[in-house]
């Protein structure tokens, strides 16, 4: 697994979320690419810094709906983030 941490070494990047209130700007943590599933994810926080993740699905949409392997991938991710915010 390839994994980008955006930490404070890095200027920070955003993405924008369509949520129930419309779009919100939120901060890219980090990107990673799951190689059994040949998937793209991110890992992002809103302004209150509660913390989420999506995958790319083939029209280049956030999908949030992760497959048991790829939810595993995800929270060795999210582990390796808290350790670096200690």
């Amino acid at each position: 697994m390839c994994y980008n941490y955006m930490g404070d070494i890095v200027e920070k990047d955003y993405v924008n979320i369509t949520t129930k209130t419309g779009i919100e700007k939120m901060e890219l943590v980090a990107s990673f690419n799951i190689e059994t599933t040949k998937k793209i994810c991110i890992i992002y926080k809103d302004k209150n810094n509660k913390y989420y993740a999506a995958k790319l699905d083939r029209k280049g949409d956030l999908d949030t709906n992760f497959t048991d392997e790829e939810k595993k991938v995800v929270k060795e991710v999210f582990e390796k983030i808290g350790d670096n915010n200690d």
